[in-house]
């Protein structure tokens, strides 16, 4: 009866188990123990439960003879490879999987394994691949798998594994690929790994590795890959990984190296990719590392860096990526640079680079980047930078450039962003850039630019961010600009423009920020300013507007701060302003705003800033504030200061009180709403007690 349920069709009572792997069935192809191993290893990742819609788990049934189950090779009798990559199955990998004496590839990658790494793995005398990446495995590396001596690929990437790297793993000479990168592993690099001849790639990259990089890696002549990112080293960078004659890729970025670059890198003719950035090497940029033939991308930002940037970069001829921004750079931009035709990113900013910009960057017709600003570069913009028609970022903004815009950046039809503000150009703004159909983003602003705002950057459909405050720019603000329909930030503020707010801005449905204060507008507040639903912040104020608070301000109820104050508004305050529960900070002062506070302003229980003075309210101030007003009695509110009102010339002055002084009896007392830090106010009237 046994025989017959072992040798069934498929079903469910047909999966592998003990008493199959004692059968003449199993024996007759593996050994009773390997059987029991992967009995093990089926039970251990669920089974059935997990196995059921997998391929796999179809054939690893007693009706199927072992040799038959797939991603089981069996060779000669022996259990000698287990290709259950990529699976999907949980569990853990059990420790029986050591009685596979044959093993030669263990491939359980990309699957949800947790647990150890068991030690009897060890074992496996015979292993050439051991992959585990890509699962949840946890606790530290078995310094068992030091031994097997034939092992040549070790994959632990990407689990949650722990401790320090075995300095057993040195003993795995026939390593060629050893990759650790992306657990949690401390400690030092093992000084050992320098004797692992024929390691072609070590990954180490993304954990939290300390201690300084041991010289004797110098010694791996067949290195192509060095990767210690993103880890917790110290110390400099050793001069002998200068004799890694074939390592095509070094990124040792993201530590706390310290330090100058060694002048030795310059040897590694074979390099392709050198990332040393985010650490904190000092001295100046090695004129070696312009030998470096092969280089596509250098990367050495975010240091401390000092000097010059070196012409003799320049030789780069296959150099794609350039970025040395964030460092102490000094001296002026290399004209040479222009030799590298294949550039497509140049990044130099927040260093301290003086000089004009060298027209021949114009040359660089791959260039995607071009990020200068934040330097201290002077002279004005070269025309010629209107040529780069593949240029998609253009940042000069933060240094002392001067003269006019060119028109010509007109004609960089892949331009997405554009920022030249913090400068000193002067001039118009060239309608050419409302050519720029590809623009998100348009930075003007603190400058020394007059003239109007062009209507054809109306053309600008893309458009999300427009700023040109803090200049000296005149006229109406062009009705055009209510094409831009995507545009989420429009700050206009702090110029001499005149004329009516253009009630077609209300047709901008997707702005969240609106400043036009600061300026010589007139007219009243358009109604059509409620139609802003995503409007966050409203900025109008110190202008000649004049009129009413339209009662559509309160559609915006998304509103957080709302600026009217310092104009020439009338009338009361709209009750719908209660309607904006979101609003933080409201300024309605230095108005002739009249009549009573509406009640509905007890709604804006999020209130932190209030200022109503110098209007012509009248009544009792105190009644609508009420709700969001709580007793004080001599305590503190939740900004821990003590708050009293006090009345001085009949008119009501906050007076901050430093603890531990107590608030003094009064004839009347409030304190200030939980979340309200200023409120100032005035009246014509004396306020009624509350006692």
């Amino acid at each position: 009866m046994l025989l017959l349920a072992l040798f069934a069709p498929t079903t469910r009572a047909s999966i592998p188990n003990l008493a199959f792997c004692a059968s003449p069935a199993a024996t007759a192809i593996i050994p009773q123990i390997e059987c029991e191993a992967l009995v093990a290893l089926y039970s251990s990742t669920g089974g059935r439960s997990n196995w059921d819609t997998v391929a796999a788990a179809n054939q690893w049934d007693t009706a199927n003879p072992i040799n038959a189950w797939q991603k089981v090779g069996v060779v000669g009798g022996r259990v000698e490879a287990l290709f259950l990559n990529t699976i999907g199955f949980a569990g853990f990998i059990p420790a029986e999987l050591g009685n596979l004496s044959q093993l030669r590839r263990l491939h359980l990658n990309n699957n949800q394994l947790t647990g150890i790494i068991p030690p009897e793995l060890g074992s496996l005398s015979q292993l050439t691949d051991l992959l585990l990446q890509n699962n949840q495995l946890s606790g530290g590396i078995p310094s068992t798998l030091g031994l097997p001596a034939n092992i040549s690929i070790l994959y632990l990437f990407n689990n949650q594994l722990t401790g320090i790297i075995p300095p057993e793993l040195a003993n795995l000479t026939q390593l060629v690929d050893l990759r650790l990168h992306n657990n949690d592993l401390s400690g030092p690099i093992p000084p050992g790994f320098g004797g692992l001849i024929n390691l072609e790639v070590l990954h180490l990259y993304g954990n939290e590795l300390t201690g300084t990089i041991p010289p004797s890696l110098g010694s791996l002549s067949q290195l192509t890959q060095l990767d210690l990112n993103n880890n917790q080293l110290s110390g400099s960078i050793p001069i002998e990984l200068g004799n890694l004659a074939q390592l095509n890729n070094l990124r040792l970025n993201r530590n706390l190296l310290s330090g100058a670059i060694p002048a030795e890198l310059g040897d590694l003719s074979n390099l392709v990719t050198m990332f040393l950035s985010n650490n904190q090497l000092t001295g100046n940029i090695p004129i070696e590392l312009g030998g470096l033939g092969q280089l596509d991308d250098l990367r050495l930002q975010t240091n401390n860096l000092s000097g010059m940037i070196p012409a003799e970069l320049g030789g780069l001829s296959n150099l794609t990526y350039l970025d040395l921004s964030v460092n102490g750079l000094s001296g002026s931009i290399p004209p040479a640079l222009e030799s590298l035709s294949l550039l497509s990113r140049l990044k130099l900013y927040n260093n301290q680079l003086t000089g004009a910009i060298p027209a021949e960057l114009a040359n660089l017709s791959q260039l995607v980047e071009l990020l200068l600003h934040s330097n201290q570069l002077s002279g004005s913009i070269p025309p010629a930078l209107g040529s780069l028609g593949n240029l998609g970022a253009l940042f000069l903004y933060n240094n002392q450039l001067t003269g006019s815009i060119p028109p010509s950046l007109g004609n960089l039809s892949q331009l997405q962003r554009l920022s030249l503000n913090n400068n000193l150009l002067s001039g118009s703004i060239p309608m050419e850039l409302g050519m720029l159909s590809q623009l998100l983003s348009l930075r003007l602003q603190q400058n020394q630019l007059s003239g109007v705002i062009p209507s054809q950057l109306g053309n600008l459909i893309s458009l999300t961010t427009l700023y040109f405050s803090d200049n000296q720019l005149t006229g109406a603000i062009p009705v055009e600009l209510s094409t831009l329909g995507q545009i989420e930030d429009l700050r206009l503020h702090a110029n001499l423009l005149t004329g009516v707010i253009p009630v077609e801005l209300g047709q901008l449905g997707s702005l969240r920020y609106l400043s036009l204060n600061d300026n010589e507008l007139t007219g009243t507040l358009p109604t059509e300013l409620g139609n802003l639903s995503q409007l966050e912040q409203l900025r109008v104020f110190n202008t000649l507007v004049s009129g009413s608070i339209p009662a559509s301000i309160g559609n915006l109820g998304k509103l957080r701060t709302l600026y009217l104050n310092s104009n020439n508004l009338s009338g009361p305050v709209p009750p719908q302003i209660g309607n904006l529960t979101e609003l933080v900070d409201l300024r309605l002062h230095r108005n002739t705003l009249s009549g009573q506070l509406p009640l509905t302003i007890g709604n804006l229980i999020k209130l932190e800033v209030l200022h109503l003075q110098d209007n012509q309210l009248a009544g009792d101030l105190l009644e609508p504030l009420a709700p969001l007003l709580t007793p004080l009695q001599g305590g503190f509110n939740n900004s821990g200061i003590i708050f009293s009102l006090n009345l001085v010339n009949q008119s009501p002055v906050l007076v901050p009180l430093p603890a531990p002084v107590q608030v003094p009896a009064l004839p009347w007392a409030v304190s200030l709403l939980l979340t309200l830090g200023l409120l100032t106010l005035t009246w014509k009237q004396r306020a009624r007690s509350i006692n």
